[in-house]
């Protein structure tokens, strides 16, 4: 019965917020008409990040589940966390924390992301080859960065890498070379310092 109601009220709750982001919706859809660049995501998913609690979970959620490619139905996000880029894609039941930078990124199922993660499309996102032009100008080249399912990544950590299934990364750790299935990797640069167990099913 107490689960009955908690499902009542959730959908109730979503309900709210699928009509509390039409407002974020519309000028969206009239930005990115007019712009047709990624900054009305941006600024869309900046906006979103700063309403706190589980109304701000859901209103993110709601706009997520209309503008990215992929997001699972019962992942959180929480306050101060932004999306860069709307190809990013998100699996089911993710949680990822307060104040953390999504970038092009694919998400797995069952992954765990703490506070202040940075999730960066790549290690050369940034050209820098010509000193004559200024930093702004050089262009930019970004990877599509791959976390597996059912990972963790501790506080703090950068990632510029794929991160494997099942893989557990230490708190400021930055991750700069692809990690294999099953790691632990820690430091900066990130190395395995060992490979969890497998459990034969």
């Amino acid at each position: 019965m107490q689960t009955r109601k908690k499902r009542i009220l959730y959908k109730t709750a979503k309900l709210a917020a699928s009509i509390a982001i039409l407002p974020v919706m519309i000028l969206y859809k009239i930005e990115t008409w007019l712009l047709n660049t990624e900054e009305p995501f941006v600024g869309a998913s900046q906006f979103l990040s700063l309403i706190p609690g589980l109304f701000g979970n859901l209103m993110r959620l709601c706009f997520y589940e209309k503008t990215l490619k992929k997001i699972g139905p019962n992942s959180s996000i929480f306050f101060g966390t932004i999306i860069t880029h709307c190809t990013a894609q998100i699996g089911d039941n993710v949680f990822i924390a307060t104040n953390c930078t999504i970038g092009t990124a694919t998400i797995g199922d069952n992954v765990l992301i703490s506070s202040n993660v940075d999730i960066i499309s790549g290690r050369h996102q940034h050209g820098a080859a010509d000193a004559n032009k200024p930093m702004r100008e050089q262009g930019t080249s970004l990877r599509m960065i791959f976390i597996g399912d059912d990972s963790w990544i501790g506080n703090s950590a950068v990632i510029m890498a794929n991160i494997g299934k099942h893989c557990i990364i230490g708190a400021g750790s930055v991750v700069v070379h692809d990690i294999p299935d099953y790691s632990v990797a820690v430091g900066n640069p990130a190395r395995v310092i060992r490979t969890r167990e497998k459990t034969e099913v």
